[in-house]
Parts: structure tokens; sequence; C-alpha cells
């Protein structure tokens, strides 16, 4: 069992609560999955907000989404044990949930955690309210982590893949894709109806780009594959450098 004082006095961040353990019978394995709630209320109350609609992002882009199933299920194996970071509504954590061991689907917000319990949870699956950038996870904790368009959201991206850096085995893998700019008016219009809605995008990257910044913050890359459609996406994995 994780010593608590031990890991809280390496770590960097300070959380303001560290709750109890809250892993099921099923996907215990040694994970000590704790919660942490050092953000401020502006920092997640966009995204509880829309919780509720949120899964429509993926139904509208339903082709990209399929085929980013399609190579994150390539990619997984039936005995990984994986996290996710940012899983919103939890569709890809659950779909995913019959191809590995088992998955702890995390998010920031609150309210997106408890809009995907509604949807159902298999038995290999927990649900966890983390912050990406400080993570409570013990060192070496998973054979994968996987980030869905998730990075470009955030002021400091850096921060989240030191983290999932620092909770991957020596040999787990990174899969992390995300959108990408493909420039024209479509895109323009996109964006400009997001930053209507308060929505920041902090990090705007084309493909070749994506790859570089992975690349660039200690990651080899092992697999890239463009992955065209109405929200085109550059589809990253990577091991630690």
């Amino acid at each position: 069992m994780l010593d608590k004082k031990k890991y809280k006095k390496k770590r960097s961040c300070k959380p303001k609560f560290i709750g109890a353990a809250a892993a099921a019978t099923a996907i215990g394995a040694g994970i000590f999955a704790t919660r942490i709630r050092n953000l401020k209320k502006e920092d997640t109350e966009l995204w509880d907000d829309v919780a509720g609609v949120y899964g429509l992002k993926s139904a509208i882009n339903r082709k990209t989404y399929n085929k980013l199933r399609e190579l994150i299920k390539e990619d997984i194996e039936d005995d990984m044990k994986v996290l996710e970071i940012a899983t919103a509504t939890g569709d890809i954590a659950r779909d995913l949930s019959d191809s590995c061991g088992y998955i702890i689907a995390s998010d920031f917000s609150e309210a997106m955690i408890k809009k995907a319990k509604s949807k159902g949870t298999p038995q290999n699956l927990m649900w966890d309210i983390q912050d990406a950038a400080c993570l409570t996870y013990p060192d070496e904790s998973f054979n994968a982590v996987i980030i869905v368009d998730a990075l470009h959201a955030v002021q400091y991206p850096e921060e989240i893949l030191d983290q999932a850096k620092r909770v991957l085995k020596k040999d787990g893998i990174l899969i992390a894709p995300n959108h990408i700019a493909m420039g024209g008016l479509a895109e323009s219009v996109k964006g400009g109806t997001k930053e209507f809605f308060g929505f920041d995008t902090y990090n705007e990257w084309n493909y070749e780009e994506y790859i570089d910044f992975i690349a660039s913050n200690g990651w080899n890359i092992l697999k890239e594959e463009f992955i065209a459609g109405s929200v085109s996406m550059a589809y990253v994995m990577a091991e630690k450098s």
C-alpha cells in the first residue's frame, strides 16, 4: 500500500485535500487512487456546465472518433493497467474497458465524472477526479496513459506530459491523439464559436508541430497517423525517452 506521507513529501504540488482510497476489488492490483482538490472553481465551472451535452462532440465527429478508437485498441493489450486523463464523459474509457486489464478514467470536472458514471460503469473501470498536472498516483503505476484531444486546451501541457511520464512504467506507452490546425474558413468559424462560449485554445499545432511537440518533451515516437475528418487529428503513440 502507498505510504501517503512519503508520497506527498516527494511531490512538488501540494493538494488541499487528499481523500481515502477508492478502488474496486476488480481493479486493485496495488493502485492507490486518491482524489485531489487543488483547483479553483473557475477552473472547472465551464466544463461542469457543459457536461450534459459534451457527448455530442464525439457524436458529431463520429467518423473521426470511430477511427480513433480503432487505433487505440490496436495499441492496448488485454493485461494493461490504463489511465485516461481528461476522460470527460468517459465514452472512450468505457469503450476500451473490454480491451485492457483495467482502466482508471480521470477528469478534473466533478460534473463530467458524474455524467460519465450515469452512462454505465464496466466492472474493470473506475472513475476518479484528478488534476492532470498534479496526479496523485504512485510512480510507475500504469502500462498506458491516454490523453485524447486535451493538450491544446490547457495552458501548460508540458506539466501533464511530465505527470504521464512519472506514472508510466518503464516500458509504458503514451497515447495522445489531438486535433490539429488545418487552416481555412471552416476552422476559423469553429475557433471563433469556441471562444465565444468561453473555451480557450491555449495551443495550436499543425500535424508536424504536434509530433515535434511530443518528441521535444522527452518522448520517443513509436507510431503516428493522420486522421482525416470534420475534425482532423494526429494520432501519436510514444514511450519515455
